[in-house]
């Protein structure tokens, strides 16, 4: 049970210093800084990880009509593309 309060604890900072990025689909694919106002979570992982696995994303990007969820995932990708790993590696380079 310790592991799991240490994983808590860590997810929760991450999830913090996330949340302070901006809309990292907005930036890759209008070069806009939109503020983050939710966040995804990439599907391919369903772990204890997958908390580490996240995207700062505004509404319109996440669960608008162009967005994520509104196109599908693979409209996204085909759309814009950008993939969840693509917005992944943005993350973890704008968090470096």
């Amino acid at each position: 049970r310790v592991v799991g309060c240490a994983m808590s604890v860590a997810s929760d900072r991450y999830l913090f210093k996330v949340r302070c990025l901006p809309c990292v689909p907005c930036l890759l694919v209008f070069g806009t800084n939109h503020p983050c106002e939710e966040i995804h979570h990439i599907e391919s992982s369903r772990s204890g990880a997958s908390e580490f696995l996240i995207v700062p994303v505004c509404h319109e990007m996440h669960q608008g009509p162009i967005g994520i969820h509104g196109l599908h995932r693979r409209g996204f990708e085909l759309r814009y593309k950008v993939s969840d790993l693509d917005m992944l590696a943005k993350v973890n380079e704008l968090l470096a």
